[in-house]
């Protein structure tokens, strides 16, 4: 079955994260994605422990390339003069600093969408500046509301700021693809992992802009109603959203404590918060006597929001995975599988493919610079001896 995006072709000049998850989003609808490569190693991620490249590069192509060489570049150029899309996530300052800036690009083809993923932008004072993803947690505002209150602000696992960011970029390129489709012109993505990590502050701007009121850090409680917290239980932990009237009462009942549900210092959500403490030493041995699946059945039973919370074996096991068949098994170029997180969105018509393998490193190349670029096996065989691919 067809993609949405089958016929378009991605240039991916990227490493690490952000640009490689916008290159997989896009080569999971049909994009047809050539990752380019240092010959040296190719993407830094294929040495991490974990199989984060296998993750981030599923259904690519990988081909190497020395930007740095003056037959590297030409290779580029051409490269860019045949795609709809590139995506790359270096400084603001390299690609044109190897003859590669956007302006450039336009010469080559006024089609070409350039989407560039990076600290801060493409302008402003911070444009050059280095960073790493819990600087941007920082900046973005995201990391001071982490955390318990009286604690030091909490940062988030992982690399969900280049993975926010890789989302916004492939949501732009698909913006800026639809444009060109029009007009026959391309533009310049901008994305910024600063502004990436800004734009899940929620409502906590218009707060101060609009009410003067800062949002603080306050661990699990949150500060507008009570319960909806993280509790302890028999065999680990369990999320209990019980802040309306429509799921406080019924965990009045379940508890054993009806007159909770009209003591007026508990029937109001600002009131139960200035009595949590209370409430935790209510719920605190209910919920301790229970196991989370006991518990799980129990919400599900009453309809209330709550959900244990899963390790990874649970994840693997969980029911509702299993029957939307959301983990893939994705063959890898050894002829190993591994089991991956699908594809984030459904199309009806036009799936996600999400188990097609990782390429190893050049795996490509012939078939790019030979079968497209019209490289002899010869001219091939020179670059890869002179480092140029």
């Amino acid at each position: 079955m067809a993609g949405a995006l089958d016929g378009v072709s991605v240039l991916e000049m990227s490493w690490y994260a952000s640009g490689p998850y916008c290159g997989r989003l896009l080569a999971l609808a049909g994009a047809t994605v050539t990752k380019v490569e240092r010959p040296d190693g190719g993407d830094p991620a294929r040495s991490f422990p974990s199989s984060l490249f296998d993750y981030l590069n599923t259904g690519k192509r990988s081909v190497t390339l020395n930007l740095k060489t003056e037959e590297g570049r030409d290779l580029a150029e051409r490269l860019i003069a045949q795609s709809d899309l590139v995506v790359e996530n270096f400084s603001p300052r390299v690609l044109p600093g190897v003859g590669l800036g956007f302006e450039r690009m336009q010469q080559l083809n006024p089609r070409v969408v350039l989407v560039s993923i990076s600290n801060f932008g493409q302008s402003g004072p911070y444009r050059d500046f280095r960073s790493a993803d819990v600087v941007a947690y920082a900046l973005g505002g995201l990391l001071g509301i982490q955390g318990e209150i009286d604690k030091a602000p909490l940062r988030h696992w992982g690399r969900q700021a280049q993975y926010q960011a890789g989302s916004i970029a492939a949501v732009g390129a698909t913006a800026a693809l639809l444009h060109q489709r029009r007009t026959g012109t391309g533009q310049h993505v901008d994305v910024s992992l600063q502004e990436a990590v800004a734009s899940l502050m929620e409502s906590h701007v218009e707060f101060f802009t609009h009410a003067g009121q800062v949002r603080k850090r306050s661990g699990n409680r949150y500060q507008w109603t009570y319960p909806v917290t993280l509790y302890p239980c028999k065999d680990g932990h369990i999320v209990v959203n019980a802040g309306t009237p429509r799921t406080w009462e019924p965990l009045c009942t379940l508890v054993g404590r009806e007159d909770l549900k009209t003591d007026p210092d508990y029937t109001t959500s600002m009131g139960r918060v200035q009595r949590a403490n209370e409430i935790d030493a209510m719920l605190d041995p209910w919920l301790m006597a229970r196991t989370r699946q006991e518990l799980w059945d129990l919400a599900r039973q009453w309809l209330l929001p709550w959900g244990p919370v899963n390790e990874m074996g649970d994840i693997l096991r969980d029911p509702q995975h299993v029957e939307r068949e959301y983990l893939v098994s994705v063959k890898q170029p050894d002829g190993s599988t591994v089991t991956m997180p699908g594809a984030p969105v459904r199309l009806q018509r036009t799936p996600l493919r999400a188990d097609q393998p990782p390429p190893s490193l050049g795996a490509h190349n012939e078939k790019v610079y030979c079968g497209e670029l019209g490289l002899s096996r010869e001219a091939l065989e020179t670059l890869q001896a002179n480092g140029t691919v």
